[in-house]
C-alpha cells in the first residue's frame, strides 16, 4: 500500500499553492492505486481510463474502467486477458 504524501510550507505563497496542486494530484493517484479489485468489487468506483488487476481465483484478469463502467480487457479472439501468478 502507497502512503499519502503530505506538504510542508515553503513561506512563498505561490510556491505552496503550486506545490499543494501537486500534491493533491499525488493523493489522487495513491487513492485510486490503493483500490481493492475483485470480481465482485463495486461497478461505480473508479473514473473513466482506470485500469485495475481483478483477482479471479486461479488467476488475475485486466479491467479498463469504461463510461458504462468496469470492462475486461481482450485478446483479439475475445478471451480474457489474464495471468497466473505463482
Amino acid at each position: 500500500m502507497i502512503s499519502k504524501k503530505r506538504l510542508g510550507q515553503l513561506g512563498d505563497v505561490v510556491l505552496d499553492k503550486a506545490f499543494s496542486e501537486v500534491f493533491d494530484h499525488i493523493n489522487e493517484l495513491v487513492d485510486s492505486v490503493n483500490q481493492p479489485a475483485s470480481e465482485a468489487s463495486s461497478n461505480t468506483q473508479g473514473k473513466k481510463g482506470d485500469v485495475r488487476v481483478v483477482d479471479a481465483g486461479q488467476v488475475q484478469k485486466l479491467q479498463i474502467r469504461t463510461k458504462h463502467g468496469w470492462a475486461y480487457l481482450t485478446d483479439s479472439t475475445g478471451a480474457d486477458i489474464t495471468a497466473k501468478i505463482s
